[in-house]
C-alpha cells in the first residue's frame, strides 16, 4: 500500500506582524466588511486594512506552499522508492490529500494563529501540482508558476525520486498532468487555554 510520511513544523502563521487584529480569515472578514460600508471612515480604514492583509497572506504564502511542496516532495520520493503504482494511479484520480494536524487552542493569540493556518488552507485549495515535462527544469527543483487565482506548484523529476520523466511516466506520475490539492485542518487544543475555552464556549 501506500506510505505517507509526516513533516513537521512550527503552524503556519504571521507571527511577525503580531495578532492585534486577528488572523488572516478575521481579517479578511473586517476587510469585507469595511468596503461594504458606506461610512466614509470604514473605507478609509480598508485601505490600511487591505494593506495589512496583503502583508499577512505573502508571508502565509511563503509557509504554506513550502510545506506544501516539501509535503508532496518527500511523499512521492517514499512511494517512488517502493515503486508503489497505486499511490500515483490514485493521486492522478483523486488529488493529493494534504492533511494539516495542529495543537492551537481556540483561545487569545493561538485562535488568531489558527485562523492564520485557516487562511493558509485556503489559499492552497487553489494550488495544482504539476511534474515538469522532460523539456523544461526547475534549477532549484521547485517553481512557481501561475497566478494569484490558480498557482501551479512544478517540480523537476529528481525533486521527487525520480531519475528522469520517462521513469516517472511509468511509475504513474505523467509530465505536464495537473494534480488538485485537497487540504484537511485538524485542529485538537490540549492546554489549559483550550480547557478555558470549552469552559467559555470561546470559538
Amino acid at each position: 500500500g501506500a506510505v505517507y510520511p509526516t513533516l513537521t513544523l512550527g503552524a503556519p502563521a504571521a507571527h511577525a506582524l503580531g495578532f492585534k487584529d486577528g488572523g488572516a480569515t478575521a481579517m479578511a472578514r473586517k476587510l469585507r466588511a469595511c468596503i461594504a460600508s458606506r461610512e466614509p471612515a470604514e473605507r478609509m480604514a480598508a485601505i490600511s486594512l487591505a494593506q495589512g492583509y496583503g502583508r499577512r497572506c505573502a508571508l502565509l504564502m511563503c509557509h504554506g506552499f513550502a510545506a506544501l511542496a516539501a509535503s508532496f516532495a518527500l511523499v512521492c520520493r517514499t512511494n517512488a522508492e517502493r515503486r508503489s503504482a497505486p499511490f500515483f494511479g490514485r493521486l492522478r484520480e483523486l488529488g493529493y490529500l494534504f492533511q494539516l494536524e495542529t495543537l492551537l487552542s481556540t483561545r487569545g493569540d493561538e485562535w488568531a494563529m489558527l485562523q492564520d493556518t485557516q487562511g493558509v488552507v485556503q489559499m492552497i485549495e487553489r494550488v495544482q501540482l504539476m511534474m515538469l515535462p522532460a523539456n523544461e527544469d526547475a534549477p532549484d527543483g521547485v517553481a512557481l508558476r501561475g497566478g494569484a487565482h490558480m498557482p501551479v506548484l512544478c517540480f523537476a523529476p529528481r525533486e521527487l525520486g525520480f531519475r528522469d520523466a520517462a521513469r516517472a511516466s511509468a511509475a504513474g506520475l505523467k509530465p505536464g498532468v495537473m494534480l488538485r490539492v485537497r487540504p484537511v485542518l485538524l485542529s485538537q487544543g490540549i492546554n489549559e487555554e483550550q480547557s478555558v475555552a470549552n469552559l467559555m464556549q470561546t470559538h
